[in-house]
């Protein structure tokens, strides 16, 4: 596609869009994980074997999208994981412990930086 076409951010793009619109609509399977997951990685790598593209599949932000969603569905895929592990309700109370220190940490991080950064 890399080689061929040279539209294909095009591509690169909708697909990704497709599979959140799928996950949002509740139609996520692991059949969708797996194609996709194929899709990004054999892409990928794939596509910085081409010369003009190079490591452009990696840093450019054509490809945004599609870093984006893999990191975004591996992440779904790993709290279901978790949920279907420990059961509904410890999963409820690891979120919201989860949820908590996240938070407290980046008002750690935000407290920190506005504290040590300097007038300009």
């Amino acid at each position: 596609m890399v080689a061929a076409w040279g539209g294909y951010a095009f591509i690169i793009n909708i697909i990704p869009i497709y599979v959140v619109m799928l996950i949002v609509l509740g139609k996520y399977s692991y059949r969708l994980y797996t194609a996709y997951s194929a899709f990004y990685v054999l892409g990928t790598l794939l596509a910085m074997q081409i010369p003009f593209v190079g490591f452009q599949a990696v840093t450019s932000s054509e490809h945004l999208a599609s870093h984006a969603v893999f990191v975004f569905l591996q992440g779904y895929v790993f709290t279901e994981w978790v949920k279907t592990t420990i059961g509904q309700e410890k999963f409820k109370n690891l979120a919201k412990l989860v949820l908590t220190l996240v938070a407290g940490a980046c008002v750690v991080f935000a407290l920190y930086v506005t504290i040590t950064v300097r007038d300009m």
